[in-house]
This record gives structure tokens, sequence and C-alpha cells, in this order.
């Protein structure tokens, strides 16, 4: 039944990638990922941030190629053979339905890691599975929820390797225990001959049974030696390559990896010491072959996309020969060195949000597992108050320990920087879901209340109401410009107020010149974006574009529309000298936390009365309330009058 949940909770996952939800998180699920790589696809007019400047590239492309670059190139070649037709729908589900692929790696890496270490395999999924953020975060072109996977990763190599590690050490006890098994028998042999008083010829039995006995276990020694070297070296390679791909993806993957990777390169080492020094260096280059190898991938790649390296390089060889020189690392872009120094900027973090450095503790992991960060902090309280205990905890059980410190020690590390968001500490709740699953699920392995609740809210507010009247408003603005030009093409200006950023690709606009396929001019569009400005500013902005001095191109005519969250709707309702705002269509549900919704609004539209709040229904007034809408600036006509005296 447990697993039939799961795979119910998996179909529900791919559910919500094919009918998309509404829920925009936050801008970089677009702009660090499907943005620019539509751009370089398409060839759309899309916008491209800080991390994708070419000059100073920020960002790795491994991981955008790999979930934004491939699914386009898919839907590129479908839409060749006319199988399946571009459109925002199908823009937003192909890189969504790539990182939900990803995301069974993670559900794989749980089963795994609670099999090894003796949990609930079955309540671990379900947890995990059941989390708002796997329905939600693990479906956006995040890369919080790859570092999440990548980490997931480095956790079941190191636990799968370190039993073998511990291996060593019972052999040892191994081939000590097959000696006092025989002494024991020898012992007990004596005891039985002395009471029947026949000694003869035991003496050569025992020692037979002794020779076999220690045979047997040099022999299981070498064979459990052999395997753990063999893992080791495995282990090495793609501990490697998981840390090297995890940090170009983002580099607080390093916080996350630190404590499992010390905790792996120790080995068996239980003081310090020359032999432990020694286990560490052995172990550490190990770890060496996958890095380089993927080093230099990533290297190639994101030069290569930089501009700083010549594709030359690898195509011709006589090209190669005459420019190779001691200068070739200055045209190597190495992106996450970009990213640090942009970080180290404190004027930059500033322009991003500076958080309390408590924010991660108080505040954003509460936000994302409550039940479980609860858990996590009853047990603290326990084992400082009452010491030890029979249950198993961190002060007598090593796994707990360990996995309590894969949690504590990053969410820690990461504090230090100021500027915090919760889909930050993501991955830390891993640990969280293999150590406390028991406490959030039913003995039949179902979630309970509390977590079923906590995580249904969640979904609700992340995945279907924050932001959600966005992505609807972008789908309605690209049928606007698909439509034929019946008098003059519009040149249309779409001014976006108090909302996150557009993501342009999935507008579908191309760049000049507008050209449909039938050599007609087709409208033309510009992007807005007043992000949260003062109304004052808006207002100087919506007047300079329907200045009829501003010029218009030929044969273009122009038209104006503000997109605004509905707790604005009263600046629009005013009567206005130069410009009034007549509302065009309404999306919901939309809930923007910068302008959080006005509960049945009672204001009067003085310019347009019928689509007053104070003449809606109770549920209409609600519906309103959580919504975005769309208004088009229409210009004020003036009608002089003359008196003749």
């Amino acid at each position: 039944m447990a697993y039939k949940l799961w795979l119910f909770l998996v179909f529900v996952r791919f559910l919500w990638v094919f009918q998309p939800q509404t829920g925009y998180i936050h801008p970089d699920e677009f702009f660090q990922n499907p943005e620019p790589l539509a751009g370089d696809m398409f060839g759309y007019d899309v916008h491209r941030t800080w991390e994708f400047n070419k000059t100073q590239l920020s960002r790795s492309l491994f991981f955008p190629t790999l979930t934004s670059g491939i699914p386009f190139l898919i839907l590129k070649s479908l839409s060749e053979v006319d199988l399946v037709q571009i459109t925002p729908a199908t823009l937003l589900i192909f890189p969504r339905l790539a990182m939900v692929i990803f995301s069974l790696s993670t559900d794989f890496c749980i089963y795994n890691i609670s099999k090894l270490l003796g949990f609930n395999a079955k309540k671990c999924l379900n947890v995990f599975a059941s989390s708002y953020i796997v329905l939600v975060f693990c479906s956006r072109t995040f890369s919080n929820p790859i570092e999440m996977g990548v980490f997931a990763l480095i956790l079941l190599m190191v636990v799968d390797s370190r039993q073998y590690q511990l291996a060593p050490q019972a052999s040892i006890k191994t081939t000590k225990d097959p000696e006092k098994k025989t002494k024991d028998k020898e012992k007990n042999t004596k005891e039985q001959e002395t009471k029947k008083g026949g000694k003869k010829g035991k003496g050569q039995g025992i020692v037979k049974e002794k020779k076999e006995a220690k045979e047997t276990a040099t022999k299981l020694s070498r064979k459990e030696i052999t395997q753990l070297r063999r893992k080791n070296i495995s282990a090495g390679f793609w501990l490697g390559i998981f840390i090297l791909e995890g940090f170009f993806n983002r580099v607080t993957l390093g916080l996350y990896a630190l404590f499992p990777l010390l905790f792996w390169l120790t080995g068996s080492a239980t003081s310090f010491s020359f032999s432990a020094i020694l286990t560490i260096v052995k172990n550490g280059l190990l770890i060496v072959p996958g890095f380089l190898v993927h080093l230099i991938l990533h290297l190639v790649l994101d030069s290569l996309y930089a501009e700083t390296l010549d594709h030359r390089f690898f195509r011709d060889m006589d090209f190669a020969v005459k420019n190779l020189n001691f200068d070739l690392l200055s045209n190597i872009t190495l992106t996450p060195l970009n990213l640090i120094r942009y970080n180290l900027d404190h004027g930059n973090l500033e322009t991003h949000g500076i958080h309390p450095r408590v924010t991660h503790f108080f505040f954003n992991l509460p936000l994302l597992c409550l039940p479980l960060f609860i858990s996590f902090v009853m047990e603290v309280f326990s084992v400082y108050f009452k010491g030890k205990s029979a249950r198993p905890n961190f002060t007598n059980s090593s796994c707990r320990a360990f996995l309590g410190l894969c949690f504590f020690t990053p969410v820690l590390l990461i504090s230090v920087f100021p500027h915090q968001e919760a889909r930050y500490v993501i991955p830390a709740v891993i640990p969280l879901i293999l150590l406390y699953s028991e406490y959030v699920t039913l003995p039949s392995g179902f979630p309970n209340a509390p977590w079923i609740v906590w995580n249904l809210m969640g979904s609700l507010v992340f995945g279907v109401l924050h932001q959600g009247g966005m992505l609807p408003c972008l789908t309605h603005i690209n049928g606007m410009l698909t439509e034929p030009a019946h008098d003059k093409p519009v040149s249309y200006h779409m001014v976006f107020y108090h909302t996150y950023m557009p993501p342009r690709h999935l507008l579908m606009w191309t760049k000049p010149p507008h050209v449909d396929k039938k050599g007609e001019v087709s409208h033309m569009l510009h992007i807005h974006d007043m992000m949260g400005s003062e109304r004052m500013t808006l207002l100087r902005k919506v007047d300079e574009l329907m200045d009829p001095k501003t010029p218009i191109p030929k044969p273009y005519r122009r038209e104006v529309y503000v997109i605004a969250p509905a707790s604005l709707d009263p600046i629009f309702c005013r009567k206005n000298i130069k410009n009034n705002y007549k509302l065009v269509k309404t999306f919901s549900p939309h809930l923007s936390m910068e302008d959080p919704p006005i509960l049945f609004p009672s204001y009067t539209c003085v310019e347009e009365k019928e689509r007053s709040p104070a003449r809606m229904s109770q549920i209409d007034k609600l519906k309103f309330s959580f919504s975005l809408n769309l208004y088009k600036v229409e210009r004020v006509i003036h009608v002089q009058t003359s008196f003749k005296a």
C-alpha cells in the first residue's frame, strides 16, 4: 500500500507538468535557465540577466543545457515534423518535464540510503514525494532542486562506501571469532574428555579445526578488502564528478558536501595519526580523476558560450597550433569564480535583499517543512536536557549523528551570507526526511494530518496562487500578437507594474524585422518592467508612451496596456486628466505578497461604474481580489467650447 501511495504521488508530480501550475515562485526559475536558452535556440527577444552577461558569465551552461536546451531541441525537432506545436504551454512543459525526470534520482537516493541505514524506506519515500517542495519546486527550472538531487547522490555514495570502509574492522573481528570459537570448543572438549577419562586423539582434531577456521577467516578478509578498494575507487570517481557538477551549478553545494566529504575522506580512522593522514590523502586522490574530467568539460562548454574560447581550437588543427600560447588561461571562463566575486560585493547583495542571518533557522526551514523541523528541534532539546536515552538519538546512534550534522552544518554555514531565501536550504530537507519520516507518518506509512495539511497549503500557495496570473496573462498577450492586423499593425507597449519580471520567451516574440510568413508586417511588442516603482513614476511613464509627440514607426498604431495586481485597482479607477485605464481582462487566481489583496473591496470606480466592486457579489469580490488585471490606457479627449459675445 505504501509504495502504491508513492507511485500515485509521482503520477501527481507528472500531472502538474502536463497541466502546468500557474504559480510563479521567483524570477530565477525562468531567467537562470529557459529564458536565455530559448533566446539562443528559437531567436526570441529575451531578457538576459547579469548571470548570463557573456563578458562576465556567472552561470554554468551544463545543467541549463540538460534541463532546457535539450528539451527545447526536442521540441523544435518535433515541431518541424508537425508532431507538436511550439506554444507558450509547450515552452513551459518541456523543461519542467526534464526537471521532474531528474527529481526521480532523488527518490532513488532516499530509498537506497534508508535501506543502508535501516530506516523505513516506504515512509521516507512517501514523506519526500508528498512534500510541496517536490510537488512544486522540483518541477520548476530552479538550480536549487538540482542542488538537492546532487547532494542526495553525494550522500548515497558516502553512506554506501562507508559500509565498506568499516569492512576491515569487521574482518578483524571475523578473523578473531573463529579462533575464539576454537578455544571454546577445545575447553569444552577437555572438560568432556576429563569426565570420560578419554583424552586420546582430541589434540589432533582441534588443531585441524583451528587451521581450517583461520584459512576461512583469511579468505573472507581478503575478499572484503578487495571489495573495499573497488568501492573506494568507484565512490571517489563519482564523488569527484558530483561535487564538481554541483559546485558549478551552485557554489553553495560545497557547503552541503563539506561534512559528508570529510566523513568519507577519513575512512576508518578514529584518531589523528600518520595513518589517518595517509588515508585522507589516498581517498582524496581518488576524487581527482572524475573532478578533472568534468572540470575540463565545464571550462570548455562555458568558455565557448561566453565566446572567450574560439571553437576553431577543436575543429581546425592548424588554427589550434598557430594560436596555442601561454595566454590560453586568459581565454577560459570560470563561472563559479565570477559568481563568487559578484556575491562578495555587499552592494550587489543589497540589490537582491539583505536578511537577518537567523532567517534560515527561524523562518525559511519552518516554511519549507515545519513538522520535520519541529521534530529536529525536539530531538536536540531531548538530548540536551535528558542526556543518554534508550531510544536512538544523536548521542547513541552514529547514523543519526551523521545525518544531523549533514543538516545542521551547511545551514549554519549558509546563514553567514546575509541574502537568504527559502529555496537556498531545500537540500537540507533530505537529512530531515531520513531522520523524521517516522514522526510524520502513520504506522501504515501514510502521512499524518499535520504533514498533509502543511503541504497542501504550500502546494496551493506556491503552486497555484503566488503570482498565478502572470503566466495566463503572458499567454493572452501572445494571442494578441498572433492576431491578424485588420487595419494597421499595432505597436504594443506592455507596462508591468508591481509584478515579477515577465519571462519574455513565453511571449514567443522574435527580433525585427517583423514580417510574418505571408510577407505582411506583423505587430510589434515593447516590454516595460516597472517592478515596484511608485505610482507617480508609473503615471509619468504612461504619459510618455501616450504622448502624441512620441514618434511611431509607420505603418503602426500605438496601444498601451498596464498589467497590475487587483489590490492596486483603486489607482486605475480614478478619473484622470490625461489618461484613463479601462479594465480589459482579469487573470485569477493571483496572489502578490508585496501587494496583498483587499478582501471584499467596496470602493466605486468613477470612470467605469459597472465594474465597481461595490456592485459585485461577495464571491465575485473575492475572485476579483485575487486577480491580475490587464488595463488598456485611453487618452482623454478634452472638448473645447467657444462662446460668442
